[in-house]
């Protein structure tokens, strides 16, 4: 089946979407009481979007996170020419083998999602605008990494569902493979959101994407400092009020060694 209705940068890259795979596989399992409303998506780093505001409530249902393919089916995609497989595949994951997408459901329901882009010769998507600061990440020796492709419903106002995305991601990224930092490329406008919820800061001037023509933002986090950080607030609700970040919404120290045995046994998988 070919890519229809996939839009690709000038790189090849393919660009966010609101529509989520079908499949992947369970890397967190949380269930909680049903009931829910119709999901309504809006992307967080898609030009065009507007700040959100969360709600108090958590989100309904059994939230479960997913890696959205298995690092063996990827593999084996790199090698080999197969056919497509809508249901159970990122569209043009095949050609972007270094790009992992994170999916949230809520009592079956598709709620968000987010992707993780490991660095490679082929380079980021910030590198388009942002070569210099990405460059002297790498220069000092640094592995890098992007995320990317948020996207959520905002009906449901799933403070932990993005907590848990952006954890999982953070966890994929900083201690299965053992990336330095990561950069998220936003509107600027969101910059203040993402640097307060998920601990990033700014690097570099905010520019004009000459594609889209909008003000860009590149933002950072050092994710050994971060996991250090959720390491001792996640899993922790109580503290939510008086802190300014998403933490406290994000998995406990069991549930996130739960989550890296999962993702290091995948990568191990994926290895062979």
């Amino acid at each position: 089946m070919a890519d229809q209705g996939t839009t690709k940068d000038k790189r090849g890259f393919v660009l966010p979407e609101t529509q989520a795979p079908l499949d992947g596989k369970t890397i967190f399992d949380a269930p909680a009481p049903p009931s829910r409303r119709p999901a309504r998506f809006r992307s967080l780093t898609l030009v065009g979007a507007t700040p959100t505001r969360f709600g108090e409530g958590e989100p309904q249902g059994s939230l479960k996170i997913r890696l959205a393919r298995m690092l063996e089916e990827r593999r084996a995609d790199v090698s080999r020419p197969r056919p497509r497989d809508p249901d159970a595949s990122v569209p043009g994951a095949q050609k972007d083998p270094q790009l992992y997408t994170f999916l949230a459901h809520d009592n079956g329901q598709f709620v968000g999602s987010l992707s993780v882009r490991l660095d490679s010769p082929r380079g980021l998507a910030a590198d388009d605008l942002y070569r210099d600061e990405t460059a002297v990440l790498r220069d000092h020796g640094c592995r890098v990494c992007e995320f990317l492709n948020l996207s959520l419903d905002m009906n449901s106002a799933p403070k932990r569902a993005l907590a848990c995305l952006f954890h999982a991601a953070y966890l994929f990224a900083g201690a299965v493979w053992t990336c330095d930092y990561g950069v998220i490329e936003v509107p600027s406008r969101h910059a203040d959101f993402f640097r307060v919820s998920f601990g990033f800061e700014p690097i570099g001037e905010e520019r004009v994407n000459p594609r889209v023509s909008t003000q860009e933002a590149l933002l950072c986090v050092h994710l050994k400092t971060v996991l250090v950080k959720m390491a001792r607030l996640g899993g922790r609700p109580d503290l939510a009020a008086e802190e300014p970040t998403l933490f406290p919404y994000g998995f406990s120290n069991e549930e996130a060694a739960g989550v890296v045995r999962r993702l290091a046994a995948l990568a191990t998988t994926g290895a062979g």
